[in-house]
């Protein structure tokens, strides 16, 4: 008799059951099968002798993820921190670019109050001057 959610073809010991897809087991001599509640997709079922895991997955209800590789929730598969690395970085230069060009028009603008400042102080100089020639 096979073991709930898993298939012995003829000649199988418990050692090499095939444990169905969204299912996990301990070892090859455990005779529990248990339901991946939480990613049933990182189990990807199989013997004992196979990964039971999906790649980048370990442990119980390959719910671990390998070293160098994480995920977001206990419902997502496992990605490589590199991945993210460079999309964070795209992230960030983007947000740089941004910053620079909002200084570079805040510049611009800053130069063109003060030029415009000065313009009409010159002119309120060449008014005086000629109001001061008119006066006497």
């Amino acid at each position: 008799e096979c073991l709930s959610n898993g298939e012995c073809p003829l000649g199988t010991a418990i050692t090499n059951i095939n444990v169905d897809s969204g299912y996990w087991r301990v070892g090859p001599y455990s005779s529990n099968i248990l339901e991946c509640t939480s990613n049933p997709g990182a189990c990807i079922g199989g013997n004992s002798s196979s990964l039971v895991c999906q790649e980048n997955s370990k442990g119980p209800l390959c719910a671990i993820c390998d070293r160098g590789y994480w995920r977001a929730s206990e419902n997502e598969n496992c990605r490589s921190c590199d991945e993210d690395r460079w999309r964070s970085m795209g992230t960030q230069f983007w947000v740089l670019l941004s910053l620079v060009i909002i200084c570079l028009v805040l510049f611009y603008v800053q130069m063109r109050i003060k030029y415009k400042g000065d313009q009409f102080a010159k002119q309120m100089v060449k008014a005086r001057r000629k109001y001061g020639r008119l006066k006497t």
